[in-house]
């Protein structure tokens, strides 16, 4: 598995900007060429869109994506949504209350664990978009369990603050193994800083080596 350190324009939050599946990388219409291309060579993924999402380059906070389909807030507009459609991906939307929907659902094929305060109706839009089961709760005390973690197929990188219970739990939910770990020298909001996919990942250029070998036996 291959990890390759990247800032976007300075800024090392690399996972507010991208967003990744093992069949797609989403990135924005302003990303430089160079960190677009690093990250296509490590993630392989084998289709590279470049889209802004809600007028917005902060792909990573307004979408979240599996193999199956793409979910995006109920803004994001029409030529946005022909883009993903495009490229052979389902499409739901929700409301503006979960318009992060990066932040609020944590998801891979096998399954997404979102924010408890999503409506039946919500999950049963994630999960047909994606088609996955879901499953909500919190963990760390956090609803936006998005933010706090990063899935693959391969494995999870959890939340520092995750207990044994809430780790076990996204595991079995999941279908992979977790490795509690951080990036960017310390910060506990993983998806900031890595985006990730079965194949690779991109972490914040401020990541740490320590933290560089949690996140390789996370997704390993």
């Amino acid at each position: 598995m291959r990890i390759t350190k990247a800032f976007f324009e300075k800024n090392p939050f690399i996972g507010l900007f991208l967003r990744a599946s093992d069949r797609i990388l989403l990135v924005p219409r302003n990303a430089p060429r160079r960190l677009a291309d690093a990250a296509a060579e490590t993630l392989a993924p084998g289709e590279v869109i470049r889209l802004f999402v809600n007028q917005s380059h902060l792909i990573g906070v307004y979408a979240v994506m599996n193999s199956n389909g793409c979910v995006l807030p109920e803004s994001a507009e029409k030529e946005e949504v022909g883009l993903v459609k495009k490229a052979g991906l389902n499409v739901s939307f929700l409301s503006d209350r979960f318009s992060a929907v990066g932040n609020n659902v944590l998801a891979n094929d096998r399954a997404a664990v979102v924010n408890p305060e999503m409506s039946r109706r919500e999950c049963r839009l994630v999960g047909d978009c994606l088609g996955v089961e879901v499953f909500q709760f919190r963990v760390g005390g956090f609803s936006t369990v998005g933010s706090i973690n990063v899935a693959t197929n391969n494995g999870l990188l959890a939340y520092t603050g995750a207990s044994e219970k809430e780790l076990k739990r996204m595991e079995e939910c999941l279908g992979v193994r977790g490795v509690r770990g951080s990036a960017n020298m310390g910060v506990p909001f993983n998806a900031l800083g890595v985006v990730a996919n079965s194949r690779g990942a991109v972490v914040g250029g401020l990541t740490t080596g320590f933290e560089t070998n949690l996140i390789h036996e996370a997704f390993s």
